[in-house]
């Protein structure tokens, strides 16, 4: 596997745990993998950022173009309504001068006019933004006042901003390690020392050199959960929680919960995660309750 392939299965999140630990021990020691890993991230956020700016212009563009086209179309809707009325006195004028000529009966109504509906679609806005159909009125000839602009890229930004609204790296005195320890011999001591010195990414390499029972320690899993939410390794990272939350006696449960919640909707995975909220929720004496319910009315 190239060094680019592992960098870019790195970023989509589908490095198995041996394979994210290779790649941060070869970030560490591999200088142009170092510089291509930098490379990268500096891409993406500039992408992302791009992407925000050209996708907010283009929804002003297209919201001006429905707006003009609704106008047109109010205006067309106005002139067959005139000439249908028009039509209509014509009508039964012609009717009166005859009806005594004719037998008495029933006009036959007229066929509905109805008017084609436009149909907005092909515009790009950087992955292809479409815009749905606009859909006709089975009893008038008007259009919908609710037209919707969508973008398969909609939901996605929804849950980015969710997740980064409700999102905060986690901190707590019972996390800061003891002065006891020696950090150059005790491999546990330096990954606890890493992780409260917020070095996310060094604590990540420290934690995947622990021994196998230090690894199954949810303490610690915990925290290299939250390091792995930090790196932005999400899949990763939900497969972690998911394994602490499973023992509700663990010290850190309620924390991995709510964690679990959000990075689940950063994954687009919405059905598990307003379970978990429900839960937290109706919990009195969970501290992350307010937050859930916040979450859950935006979801």
């Amino acid at each position: 596997m190239s060094n680019r392939e592992k960098i870019e299965k790195y970023f989509n999140g589908e490095l198995n745990p041996y394979e994210l630990e290779q790649l941060l021990r070869e970030i560490q020691s591999n200088a142009a993998l170092s510089k291509l890993y930098l490379e990268y991230q500096t891409a993406i956020q500039s992408i992302q950022e791009a992407g925000k700016a050209t996708l907010k212009d283009r929804l002003d563009s297209i919201g001006k173009q429905i707006d003009k086209r609704k106008q047109i179309k109010k205006a067309f809707i106005s002139a067959i309504v005139i000439l249908g009325f028009g039509f209509s006195i014509y009508l039964y004028i012609d009717y009166s001068k005859n009806i005594k000529e004719e037998s008495p009966g029933t006009l036959e109504p007229k066929p509905e006019k109805q008017l084609e509906i436009a149909l907005i679609d092909s515009l790009n806005v950087t992955d292809s933004l479409q815009v749905d159909q606009l859909k006709e009125s089975k009893e008038r000839i008007a259009y919908q006042q609710s037209k919707e602009v969508q973008s398969p890229t909609s939901n996605n930004e929804k849950y980015d901003k969710l997740y980064n609204e409700f999102y905060t790296p986690f901190r707590d005195e019972s996390l800061e390690p003891s002065a006891r320890g020696d950090i150059d011999t005790d491999p546990i001591m330096k990954f606890k020392q890493l992780y409260w010195n917020e070095k996310y990414f060094e604590a990540t390499i420290a934690y995947e050199r622990l021994q196998e029972a230090a690894k199954n320690n949810d303490n610690l899993k915990f925290q290299y959960a939250m390091c792995l939410l930090e790196i932005k390794s999400y899949k990763l990272a939900e497969s972690e929680l998911h394994h602490i939350v499973k023992n509700e006696n663990t010290r850190y449960y309620e924390e991995a919960q709510y964690y679990l919640a959000l990075v689940l909707i950063k994954n687009q995975k919405v059905k598990m995660p307003k379970m978990i909220l429900d839960e937290i929720s109706n919990n009195n004496l969970n501290p992350y309750r307010i937050m859930a319910k916040s979450i859950l009315k935006k979801l």
